[in-house]
């Protein structure tokens, strides 16, 4: 942070600089996050079971403490923040939020929401416009790649980094029209 406020915003290097920043609170807030639904999601489940809540409620419950906490309004400050600092430091144009390796078929939809409650057979990369958050990742999903801006901490950013799904947001033009192009493949 010192490295940020002793660079003067006329220089090359503070938006570098800045995004460092960014970046390393992004995988703070990530990390804070997966601790708090590690912790609390087994306790949920049992709790859940033995006063017989609606099953629904059970995976969502961690979630939902994780979006009450502190590190969700730093993730949405993170999250306006990423796109002005990526165009000040003339960076690429993703954001991931959750890395992991996927492959599969190459499918376009309007939006998360309008595949839920799909499976999938074969391991599908869904290319959206559309990714509000409040989404569950279907089953055989093994990536989403969108436009939209994610929260860290939102319910499908928590999901995906829980379950090994690479969720990205894109924002250069050229190569998400490319991913678009390649539907079905």
């Amino acid at each position: 942070m010192a490295a940020v406020q002793g660079t003067a915003r006329s220089t090359d290097g503070w938006a570098s600089h800045a995004i460092s920043v960014a970046s390393r609170l992004g995988r703070a807030v990530q990390n804070i996050s997966s601790k708090i639904y590690s912790e609390l999601q087994p306790k949920a489940e049992s709790l859940g079971k033995a006063f017989k809540v609606q099953d629904w409620t059970i995976p969502i419950f961690s979630e939902e403490v994780v979006r009450g906490n502190v590190v969700f309004v730093l993730s949405l400050l993170l999250r306006r923040l990423d796109s002005l600092l990526r165009s000040a430091a003339g960076l690429g144009g993703w954001q991931v939020v959750s890395s992991s390796p996927a492959r599969g078929k190459v499918r376009v939809v309007e939006s998360l929401m309008s595949v839920q409650g799909q499976r999938f057979a074969e391991p599908t990369v869904l290319v959206t416009d559309g990714v509000s958050g409040n989404e569950d990742i279907p089953e055989g999903v093994t990536a989403v790649l969108t436009t939209a801006t994610l929260d860290l901490v939102s319910h499908a950013a928590v999901r995906a980094r829980n379950v090994g799904i690479l969720c990205a947001t894109c924002f250069d033009a050229e190569p998400y029209a490319a991913l678009k192009k390649s539907d079905g493949q």
